[in-house]
């Protein structure tokens, strides 16, 4: 069983928004749970499509780890559960004016992102406000730090 981070870079002007606010390369972050794909997708909220029916063409870089089968299963409960919420709008917005807060509940595909890895290793206190580029690399760690090369 496996579960692939995903880092992506869209060519949309909502993506060029993205990389000038935040500097960085990456504008989206999917999540493969063994052929499930869960994203949040603005005007969406958070979506699973089968991977046989989805685009990855905006995919630049994919990070794999292998999963025992309790931990899939918590994974897999958790994402199926936030399917069907909506987009963090306030959440985006709080990048630029700080006094905005994130709304519980509701997700961006980076924030999304970082609450799975950290119930992927089992993490109570972590930093949720990642952008896609910061969780590339958050990834990227942990990866190396965790698995055998």
């Amino acid at each position: 069983m496996f579960i692939t981070y995903n880092s992506h870079i869209g060519k949309s002007t909502y993506s060029k928004a993205i990389q000038i606010q935040t500097g960085g390369k990456f504008t989206h972050t999917s999540i493969n749970l063994n052929g499930v794909i869960y994203e949040a997708v603005i005007k969406k909220g958070v979506i699973r499509t089968e991977e046989k029916d989805w685009d990855s063409s905006t995919i630049y870089s994919s990070t794999t780890f292998n999963i025992d089968v309790h931990t899939h299963r918590v994974l897999k409960y958790w994402l199926e559960a936030q399917v069907g919420k909506g987009y963090d709008y306030w959440g985006i917005l709080s990048f630029v004016w700080k006094f905005i807060k994130q709304k519980k509940g509701k997700w961006w595909c980076s924030e999304l992102g970082t609450e799975t890895l950290a119930k992927q290793f089992s993490l109570y206190h972590y930093k949720h406000k990642q952008d896609p580029t910061e969780f590339y690399y958050m990834v990227q760690t942990i990866y190396k730090v965790t698995t055998d090369h």
